[in-house]
């Protein structure tokens, strides 16, 4: 649940453009 949740999530958060580092996420979990 969390799993499919967090990955929905990063997708949106990169859309946003909130965090990204290089291209990436700063929140990343995998």
């Amino acid at each position: 649940m969390f799993g499919k949740q967090i990955r929905y999530e990063s997708r949106k958060a990169r859309a946003d453009g909130r965090v990204r580092i290089n291209g990436r996420f700063a929140k990343s979990s995998s």
